[in-house]
C-alpha cells in the first residue's frame, strides 16, 4: 500500500521502502511458509508438495503479465497514464493480503509442531550438519544459474548469431518457457511421491547438462528447443533441494530454512559473473558457468541417494 502514496508523491524513499517491504514479507513467507508445507503429511511426500506449491508460483508469472494486459489499456502508454489502473491493482492486492493474513492468524488448527519435534530426535546436535551445508551451496549455485536463464533468455534467442529472434517472438517464447517450467514442477509433484526425490534430482540434473551442451554448441532452433528443455529439467531443483535438506531436522527446522533461504544470494551475484563471462567469451558460452553447479548439485543429490539406499537395505 505505500506504492500508492510513494507513485503519487514521486517520492523514490517511499517506492523504495514499499518495495523493501515486499522483499521481507516474501522472505518471511519463504522462511516459515515452505516447512509449514512440507509437513502437512507424510515426511517423504514433503518434496511433492514443495513442488506442487512452487509450480503454483510458476503460474502465477504466466497469468500475471495476462491479467496486466487485460487491467491495463493498450493506450495507457506512459507511467502517469497507467498510474490509476496500478493503484487500484495494489489496493485489490493489498486488501486480499491482509485478509488471507487474518485469517491464517484466526484459523490454526494445523498443528505442525508436532511433526516438527517428532524428528527431533534425528535432528542432531549441530546446527548445521553437512547434509545442510551441502544442500544451501547447491541452493545457492543453481538459484543462481536459473536467475541467469530467466534473465538472459531473451538475449540468447534474440541474438543473431544464434536464433535471432524478434522482440515479438522472444516474448512468446518466453511465456512458452515459464509454461514448460511449471509443467516440470508439477509432474514432479507427481512423480516424487513414486521415487525417491533424490534419484529425480539425479535425473533432471543429467537432462540440465545434456541441454547446457547442446546450448552452447547448437545454433537456431536447436539452440532455442534445448534452451527450452532446460527450463523443464532445472524447475524441480530448489523445491527438491531444499526439501531435502529440510527434512528430519526436528525444532531445527526454522533455522535451516532460514539459512536455505539465504541461497536466493546466489540470484544476485552469480547472473552478474555470466554477464562479465559473456561479455568476455560470448553470451553463448557463459552458459558453461552451470556445469559447476550441475555438477556440484549432482555430488549432493548422489550422496543423498547412496544414504537412502543403504537406510532401505537395513530397514528391509
Amino acid at each position: 500500500l505505500l506504492l500508492i502514496p510513494g507513485l503519487r508523491s514521486g517520492s523514490y524513499a517511499v517506492v523504495l521502502l514499499g518495495f523493501f517491504l515486499i522483499g521481507l514479507g516474501f522472505n518471511c513467507e519463504i522462511v516459515a511458509g515452505n516447512p509449514m508445507l512440507s509437513a502437512l503429511g507424510p515426511v517423504q511426500e514433503g518434496s511433492s508438495r514443495l513442488n506442487l506449491g512452487n509450480a503454483l508460483g510458476a503460474v502465477a508469472q504466466i497469468l500475471a503479465p495476462a491479467s496486466l494486459s487485460i487491467i491495463i489499456p493498450a493506450s495507457a502508454i506512459t507511467a502517469q497514464a497507467r498510474l490509476p489502473y496500478m493503484e487500484g491493482l495494489f489496493l485489490i492486492l493489498g486488501f486480499v493480503l491482509a485478509v488471507v493474513a487474518i485469517v491464517t492468524l484466526v484459523f490454526r488448527d494445523v498443528d505442525v509442531q508436532t511433526s516438527f519435534q517428532s524428528a527431533a530426535a534425528q535432528a542432531g546436535r549441530r546446527w548445521f550438519p553437512p547434509g545442510v551445508l551441502m544442500g544451501f551451496i547447491a541452493i545457492f549455485l543453481t538459484l543462481g544459474v536459473e536467475a541467469g536463464l530467466f534473465g538472459f533468455f531473451r538475449n540468447f534467442v534474440e541474438d543473431p548469431s544464434i536464433a535471432g529472434f524478434t522482440a515479438r517472438q522472444s516474448q512468446i517464447a518466453f511465456t512458452v518457457y515459464l509454461a514448460v517450467f511449471a509443467l516440470g514442477r508439477l509432474l514432479a509433484s507427481r512423480l516424487q511421491k513414486r521415487m525417491h526425490p533424490s534419484l529425480h534430482l539425479l535425473i533432471h540434473l543429467a537432462g540440465a547438462v545434456l541441454c547446457l551442451i547442446v546450448m552452447i554448441l547448437a545454433k537456431g532452433m536447436w539452440a532455442v528447443t534445448a534452451l527450452m528443455a532446460l527450463g523443464f529439467f532445472v524447475s524441480i531443483l530448489f523445491p527438491t533441494l531444499y526439501a531435502l535438506a529440510i527434512e528430519n531436522r526436528g525444532e531445527r527446522t526454522g533455522q535451516v530454512s532460514g539459512l536455505l533461504t539465504m541461497g536466493f544470494a546466489g540470484c544476485s551475484l552469480i547472473p552478474v559473473l555470466q554477464g562479465k563471462l559473456a561479455d568476455s567469451i560470448g553470451l553463448q558460452y557463459s552458459y558453461a558457468l552451470g556445469f559447476a553447479a550441475y555438477g556440484f548439485a549432482a555430488i549432493h543429490a548422489l550422496r543423498l541417494f547412496v544414504q537412502h539406499s543403504r537406510k532401505a537395505q537395513i530397514t528391509a
